[in-house]
């Protein structure tokens, strides 16, 4: 009888007023951006977490079963990883040392900073692009005594340096561990929640500047992970099973992504930090819902002698639950597009001032917009109870 289409009523509701559009799609926005700061930065803790793994080329990780993640510092002996090499389908196995605990880089005349140090067989191809092409154009400098690459984007208000700065013909000379650590380049990984950079050095490297480890044996003598590479027919599941077999029970053996899965799952489940990160999405969520209420009530207020007038010609509940609700609708979309301009702007800035991981996947971008249309289709349906349940004949 009365066809919707016919005026576009709920587009001029909320557009009559521009004042008080601009009002209601600000309290959208602020919502918007802060349930993508908040997924942003507890995905920046996720991904930082495990950039380092991520960019190892080897199917299958070794650690010691006592480390809970990777920050920690439990370490498994290094002639366990000598018993994987004979195993069917391993092509390849590598030891590789991390040290962050001790590890103080120091510029002359400034406070010593933790870094964490990864130290490897820099003669094999151990990382995947674009690393390894750093890597492979440095190796014969990383093969020299006491020399080191640093993350680029390492911390500079932390160690006093600008890490984008070192070149072969122009190294940064520093101290680490109280030893004189020649850098002269930089490649890029990103810092994470437990580390404010990285240095990477030879393992022969490593030995020297950290003799401590494993006293009285070889500092090499213990390791913090195992990459095992599996020839290229072998079924990579099989061979970690075999793997976790005949290592013992004393280490995990585990594909690359089970690793990364199991360190995210501990920052997610088992620290305080994931669950605050959720808490900030839930109460984006909520502070959305009040906001986009609100001005949908007022408008709804504003108007109920025209509702009334409109109830009293024959027009159905549905008519007006679907008005309001396609008025949630435009407030969402209007509202989400600067929210997300905004979001991107800042996640460059705190990438580019932290040197966490910060992006907008598109997954990301569609989960948040969902979010935003649901706030405010609740927001909608909450508002429209004023209206469905006044009374035409009392509103005259």
């Amino acid at each position: 009888m009365f066809p919707f289409k016919s005026t576009p009523l709920a587009w001029k509701n909320l557009t009559h007023d521009l004042r008080r559009l601009l009002v209601a799609l600000s309290g959208v926005t602020f919502a918007v951006v802060l349930m993508f700061m908040e997924r942003g930065f507890q995905n920046a803790l996720f991904d930082s977490t495990v950039a380092l793994v991520k960019n190892f080329d080897a199917d299958i990780v070794v650690s010691s079963r006592a480390r809970y993640s990777l920050s920690s510092s439990s370490r498994f002996p290094t002639s366990t990883l000598s018993l994987a090499r004979g195993c069917p389908g391993v092509a390849a196995v590598h030891p590789v040392y991390i040290e962050s605990h001790l590890a103080i880089l120091r510029k002359p005349n400034h406070h010593g900073r933790p870094i964490r140090v990864v130290g490897f067989d820099v003669r094999s191809d151990l990382f995947t692009a674009p690393l390894e092409p750093v890597l492979r154009r440095y190796r014969h400098l990383l093969l020299q005594p006491r020399t080191a690459i640093i993350d680029a984007k390492s911390k500079e208000s932390i160690y006093g340096v600008d890490p984008s700065v070192p070149r072969p013909s122009r190294p940064l000379r520093l101290s680490l561990a109280n030893q004189s650590l020649l850098i002269p380049g930089s490649f890029e990984l990103g810092t994470d929640f437990a580390n404010d950079g990285t240095l990477f050095m030879s393992e022969d490297n490593f030995s020297e500047f950290f003799s401590f480890r494993g006293y009285p044996a070889s500092p090499l003598s213990t390791a913090d992970l195992g990459l095992v590479t599996c020839d290229e027919r072998a079924n990579v599941d099989q061979v970690r099973r075999v793997l976790q077999h005949e290592l013992g029970s004393g280490v995990h053996v585990r594909t690359r992504e089970e690793f990364i899965r199991a360190e995210i799952s501990v920052w997610d489940s088992n620290t305080p930090i994931g669950a605050i990160f959720k808490v900030g999405v839930i109460m984006g969520f909520i502070v959305g819902v009040l906001i986009c209420y609100q001005v949908l009530f007022n408008d709804i207020s504003d108007h109920i002698s025209e509702f009334a007038t409109l109830m009293a010609m024959g027009y159905s509940p549905r008519y007006f639950l679907s008005l309001v609700v396609r008025e949630a609708v435009y407030l969402a979309f209007l509202g989400f597009a600067p929210g997300l301009g905004i979001s991107w702007v800042l996640f460059q800035a705190i990438s580019s001032a932290t040197g966490l991981t910060m992006t907008l996947p598109m997954f990301e971008i569609g989960l948040v917009l969902t979010f935003t249309v649901a706030m405010c289709i609740i927001s909608g349906l909450l508002a429209a109870r004023k209206l469905l349940a006044a009374d035409p004949a009392s509103l005259f």
